[in-house]
């Protein structure tokens, strides 16, 4: 099962991460940490979604075309290398 992350692209072309109530900038010394904001899986993106461009038409007022991207994160059920377990919390 894939999970993703909002993220919402500025005018500015700068990235913002959903952490489930507002929006964090992503820093370029914080690329490995991306993908530390809240998840979803599938059938919780419409509502995810819905939330995300709520929040972002309230923090990001002068932007008339707001995009937000769900972006795959890579998962395993097992402890391997290269993907995060489903749900990690931090």
């Amino acid at each position: 099962m894939a999970i993703y992350n909002i993220t919402y692209k500025a005018p500015d072309d700068k990235d913002y991460l959903w952490n489930g109530s507002t929006f964090d900038l992503v820093k370029e010394e914080n690329e490995k940490l991306f993908f530390s904001g809240k998840s979803y899986n599938e059938d919780e993106m419409a509502e995810a979604l819905l939330k995300s461009y709520k929040a972002a038409k309230q923090l990001f007022p002068a932007d008339n075309d707001i995009h937000l991207e769900p972006v795959e994160i890579p998962v395993s059920d097992q402890d391997t290398e290269g993907g995060h377990r489903h749900r990690m919390t931090s």
